[in-house]
């Protein structure tokens, strides 16, 4: 019995490095053959043993050298695999031994947007992207399942290329010979420990991992199926994301006024700003200005940055712009077109305190002026940064009078009544739907009228001057006249344009027709201006007769009439007439 437990022993020690244990039943069998030919089996290894004594030397030496190699091998990808996941996961301080192992740069220095202010009168949300490595989009991860898409860092296949910290782990069956679904037994399942590694759940295989660094880092999915223990292992690139985080150099002071962002990191590949319709200038990986052309809003600036991995991050800051100054007017209006009128000007946004210039005013920091005259009056107005703008108002005048009529057609004889129809206005608005209005009229025949709408009657003709004065309420008044006012048909000299003296009887005397005249001379002139013919009696006329009885020669002459009407006034027509003897 002794022998059989010392038998049982050496094969259990035998079988105990075994990466994987024989099963139970199988090892029984072995056992329980042996044990049933004890003292002949022990006789056989015996005497084989010493017929073959050289040769079981030889094979000893072998076996054993190669249980060396192997355990040696073994422990020697242990050691790297330890050493790759402790390089990714280090600070600084390793970073050149990872290098050298053509390892991605660690991201264990301080996370850049903890250097970075906040001020408290901006909003800043930042916004980070999580993307695959190579061509993709925000927020997915893309799965390289071809051979040929796969990259090798330190002769290690990269399975996934993610940016940033965190990855959802695709499971088990990632590998050739993975499993078609995930499976989780009650042997126990689960993902490697590793340092800097976090997992929301480790015993999923689906599971999100947050790495607290950068470069390639192992991930074994371990699994007791009860019958075997089964692997897939996959690895990870992940890609430290780029700074998109940017600052103001210079904050807006005034509406219209540039402000000046820089972004934090100047060595990155590519660099897009959105400035929410703002209107900008300079280097995008430098200093920029930026404006706004309206006051008093907030606009959204956001900075999306890519590295060299195709990473990217976008960092979104809020800027409010200062209020623009704005001017409100109460105006007193003048009247009467007399200086008489005020502004009272009152600024609001801008920074406050402000100061006001006119143009016309000396008077500096007074929001009120007075004595002004109808026209266009500009403000300056600056508050306690300086800022400044300029605005305009309108002083107008009220009661502006507009004094107007018309008249109805004069009769051809007199007496003639003449009808007066008034059209005045006050800024604008017919006289009739005011009150206090009064009108003085001047016929120009030294008669006058205080009514509306006057008829007046003219016992003589002639040419007269009408004159209407309009007063408001308020004393303003303007004047309205019309010159040439004909009434009858005084004076009246008609001259004819064609002369035949050619013994027809018809039109052989050159008459011209006067009305109401009380004298009368009649000059004919050739085109030269030569006096050919005088006469004084309008009937008598001219029988184109000159130099003693000579006959003036056809062609064109020139007549001119002075005369005297009945109104006294002297009156000179002239025009100009052919001379026919056809």
């Amino acid at each position: 019995m002794e022998k059989q437990n010392i038998i049982d022993e050496i094969f259990r020690k035998k079988f105990k490095d075994f990466q994987e244990a024989p099963p139970e039943h199988i090892f029984e069998n072995i056992l329980s053959g042996v044990r049933k030919q004890p003292s002949r089996q022990a006789g056989k290894i015996k005497n084989y043993i010493n017929n073959n004594r050289l040769l079981l030397s030889i094979a000893s030496v072998v076996i054993i050298g190669g249980i060396v190699f192997l355990s040696l091998t073994k422990n020697l990808q242990k050691d790297e695999q330890t050493s790759e996941i402790q390089m990714v996961s280090q600070t600084d301080e390793s970073s050149e031994s990872r290098n050298t192992h053509n390892l991605l740069p660690s991201n264990s220095e301080e996370n850049p947007k903890s250097q970075i202010p906040n001020p408290k009168s901006q909003t800043i949300n930042t916004k980070q992207s999580q993307v695959s490595g190579i061509n993709s989009s925000p927020g997915n991860f893309e799965e390289h399942n071809n051979e040929s898409d796969k990259i090798s860092v330190s002769n290690v296949r990269i399975d996934y290329n993610v940016c940033g910290n965190d990855f959802k782990l695709p499971g088990i069956g990632s590998g050739s010979d993975g499993y078609s679904e995930k499976s989780l037994h009650s042997y126990g399942a689960g993902w490697n420990a590793m340092k800097g590694i976090k997992y929301d759940n480790p015993n999923d295989p689906e599971t999100n991992v947050h790495f607290n660094g950068s470069g390639v880092v192992e991930f074994i999915w371990t699994e007791n199926t009860g019958e075997d223990i089964e692997k897939d292992t996959i690895y990870v690139n992940f890609f430290k994301l780029p700074v998109s985080n940017f600052k103001i150099i210079d904050s807006i002071e005034c509406t219209g006024y540039p402000v000046k962002l820089s972004p934090y990191d100047k060595s990155l590949m590519r660099y897009d700003w959105d400035v929410d319709e703002g209107i900008l200038s300079g280097k995008a990986n430098d200093v920029l200005s930026i404006y706004w052309e309206k006051g008093g809003n907030e606009h959204n600036v956001s900075l999306t940055t890519w590295n060299k991995y195709n990473c990217k991050s976008i960092t979104t800051i809020t800027i409010e712009e200062p209020r623009a100054i704005t001017v409100d007017f109460q105006v007193i209006a003048a009247t009467c077109n007399r200086n008489n009128g005020a502004v009272m000007a009152r600024a609001s946004g801008g920074a406050g305190n402000y100061i006001y210039q006119w143009d016309s005013n000396s008077r500096v920091n007074s929001a009120y002026i007075d004595n002004l005259y109808s026209g266009i009056y500009e403000v300056w107005v600056m508050d306690e940064n300086e800022c400044q703008d300029r605005f305009s108002v309108e002083v107008p005048d009220s009661e502006m009078v507009k004094a107007r009529f018309y008249y109805s057609e004069p009769g051809k004889t007199t007496p003639s009544e003449v009808y007066y129809t008034n059209t005045t206005t006050i800024d604008g608005i017919s006289y009739s739907l005011m009150d206090g209005i009064s009108f003085e009229w001047d016929f120009g025949d030294n008669e006058t009228s205080q009514e509306e709408n006057p008829a007046h009657i003219y016992t003589i003709g002639g040419e007269y001057k009408v004159k209407l004065y309009a007063i408001s309420a308020s004393g303003c008044i303007d004047t309205f006249k019309i010159s040439d006012i004909v009434i009858g048909t005084t004076s009246l000299v008609e001259i004819p344009n064609v002369f035949s003296p050619n013994g027809d009887g018809y039109n052989d005397i050159f008459i011209v027709q006067t009305q109401k005249i009380i004298s009368f001379q009649g000059i004919i002139l050739n085109i030269k201006g030569e006096t050919l013919y005088e006469w004084n009696d309008p009937v008598a006329g001219w029988d184109g007769k000159i130099n003693r009885g000579n006959l003036a020669m056809p062609g064109v002459y020139y007549c001119i009439v002075k005369c005297v009407g009945e109104d006294g006034r002297k009156y000179e027509f002239g025009d100009v007439f052919h001379l026919v003897r056809e």
